[in-house]
């Protein structure tokens, strides 16, 4: 019975001791140490991770993420920018998704001038009609900056062509005989060619007081004749008004009065509005 009273003073002036606040700040120091110990591995290991991608180096890479199979943002889309196969390929290994958005956009997006790798990575399980945060999927990228086969490539795939604002994309596009090629084919398929941009669900939250012209009144503010043309010619009304901050706006033949382009004006001329 003494031993066991002696063991329940020891133990209450253990429990004493604990609670002094000497002995509780040296308790929370070695946590924060534990802690940043912690923080300094899991960063030295994304970065040399990081490293091992920057020196396209597979066989590294995947030695890391034996030991550790984090990753970070920055790490997969260095990959991706140097479309780097067998380092994606590491990724995906230990437990990436390709579906992963990367930066905010679909892996594809990283593949609209590169037909090849663009079918590397549909082949690897992509979903070609992804969306961004903008409800915009990567046909609409491709449409407005991609390789023109890479266009061809996902709409011989079965990209969706109801999603996101395409008509806008094929305004943008550089190359205006493309874009106006783009248009007819697309016009012909179903996209409202006086439909407003960003008006879908996902973007109207983020975009309903910005600036949402018609693909027409895109295409004459950027004096994209091609494109304007085949607009008109699949049923574009030039006075159906933009959105601009929640109220309406100019439309596309207002626009054209206001800018000096003779043969835009002639264009316009005499066009009849449907709405």
């Amino acid at each position: 019975m003494a031993g066991s009273h002696s063991f329940d003073l020891d133990f209450e002036n253990m429990l004493k001791d604990v609670r002094e606040p000497a002995v509780q700040e040296l308790i929370e120091d070695q946590k924060k140490v534990r802690e940043t110990s912690r923080g300094l591995t899991e960063s030295l290991s994304l970065r040399s991770k990081h490293e091992a991608v920057v020196s396209q180096n597979p066989e590294w890479l995947r030695m890391l993420l034996q030991r550790d199979p984090e990753l970070s943002e920055n790490i997969v889309a260095e990959a991706f920018q140097h479309k780097d196969k067998e380092c994606i390929r590491a990724f995906l290994d230990f437990g990436w998704d390709i579906n992963t958005s990367i930066w905010a956009f679909s892996p594809l997006c990283f593949a609209v001038d590169d037909k090849d790798f663009m079918r590397w990575l549909i082949d690897q399980g992509a979903d070609i009609n992804a969306l961004n945060s903008l409800g915009q999927p990567v046909l609409a990228k491709a449409i407005a900056s991609g390789d023109f086969q890479v266009v061809s490539f996902l709409l011989v795939e079965g990209a969706d062509l109801m999603l996101g604002d395409l008509l806008h994309s094929a305004v943008e596009r550089k190359n205006e005989r493309e874009g106006a090629e783009l248009v007819e084919f697309l016009a012909s398929k179903g996209p409202d060619v006086n439909a407003l941009r960003y008006t879908n669900p996902t973007a109207s939250r983020q975009m309903a007081m910005s600036f949402l012209p018609t693909p027409l009144y895109l295409a004459v503010e950027r004096e994209n004749i091609p494109v304007a043309r085949a607009l008109l010619r699949h049923g574009a009304d030039p006075a159906r008004r933009v959105l601009c901050q929640g109220h309406k706006g100019q439309s596309a033949l207002e626009r054209v009065r206001s800018i000096n382009n003779p043969e835009i004006s002639a264009l316009f001329r005499g066009t009849p509005s449907k709405i």
